[in-house]
């Protein structure tokens, strides 16, 4: 778990992870680069999306 009660930070890091999964492919460097920013991004929008979550439902109360 990234943090332990929901904050702003949450739905950011989930952002940034979406963009490093969906922006890797276009970078001018070697497919293994290309492939490590593509998984630290699955992986950190995975760990992020839960406590995002609970963020979203707690700003709507």
């Amino acid at each position: 778990m990234l943090e332990q009660r929901p904050t702003l930070m949450a739905p950011v890091l989930l952002l940034v992870g979406l963009v490093c999964v969906l922006a890797a492919p276009w970078l001018p460097m070697a497919a293994n680069g290309r492939m490590v920013i593509t998984a630290l991004g699955i992986v950190g929008a995975a760990l992020a999306a839960g406590p995002a979550w609970r963020w979203t439902l707690a700003a709507r109360r």
